[in-house]
């Protein structure tokens, strides 16, 4: 067997493995977030019924101590992020990233970026855009998991941006139903937001915790063997 067929199969080996590697990560980090959100729902009902039983106890009025304990820890570092002033920073940070998107798809304009849109979907005519702005939301949504964790900052800092292209149908005659108003553009840019933004969130919340496990499992792995 010739050396360049030895070369060719050794890197071809190397691609596997790595895609199985890369595919471990992944899964790793699925369950792991399905585990919290089961662990979350689980903590939420048993709370909520503690809540309850102690407030039917005490006469109506609400133990706040329970409520301050519920939200402390474990739940806090999940939902809103192990630091809460980086937490903030990234909700500071949407709003300038939904005006800006708005900014730039009213300069592109909102019908040739439904196209776009269309036809990458459809496969008919895709664009290149298209691809670029979505890896850079899970890339994003990847980096926040990966640094602070929390689903609502990573959801919110995701879903900005497609509020803000989506709303720059305001002030538009689209079709047979007149000028897009505040009320439509408002409503239509928070389905999409939800509906596009909250699962590119939810891969790159995936990525960033797979990343972060891979991360630690590396930094053992090299105190282990400097030692």
């Amino acid at each position: 067997m010739s050396s360049g067929s030895t070369s060719i199969r050794a890197t071809l080996q190397r691609a596997v493995d790595l895609v199985v590697l890369a595919g471990s990560l992944l899964k790793q980090g699925l369950g792991e977030l399905l585990a919290q959100i089961g662990w979350l729902a689980k903590v939420g009902w048993q709370a909520t019924a503690d809540l309850v039983t102690a407030t039917l106890r005490s006469g109506g009025n609400l133990p706040t101590e329970r409520l301050r304990n519920l939200l402390a820890g474990p739940v806090t570092r999940v939902v809103f992020g192990r630091r809460l002033d980086v937490s903030a920073a990234v909700l500071a940070i949407a709003p300038l990233l939904s005006l800006a998107a708005n900014y730039w798809a009213a300069q592109v304009g909102y019908v040739s970026i439904r196209g776009w849109v269309r036809g990458t979907w459809s496969g008919t005519e895709p664009h290149l855009m298209i691809f670029v702005g979505v890896g850079a939301l899970v890339a994003l949504a990847a980096a926040t998991a990966a640094v602070n964790s929390g689903l609502v900052p990573t959801a919110l800092l995701v879903a900005a941006p497609v509020f803000g292209v989506a709303f720059a149908r305001y002030g538009l005659t689209l079709g047979s139903g007149g000028t897009v108003g505040i009320p439509n553009a408002t409503t239509v840019a928070c389905l999409l937001a939800a509906g596009l933004g909250l699962p590119l969130a939810l891969t790159g919340f995936t990525l960033g915790v797979a990343g972060r496990r891979l991360w630690r499992l590396l930094g053992s792995a090299s105190a282990q063997s400097g030692a």
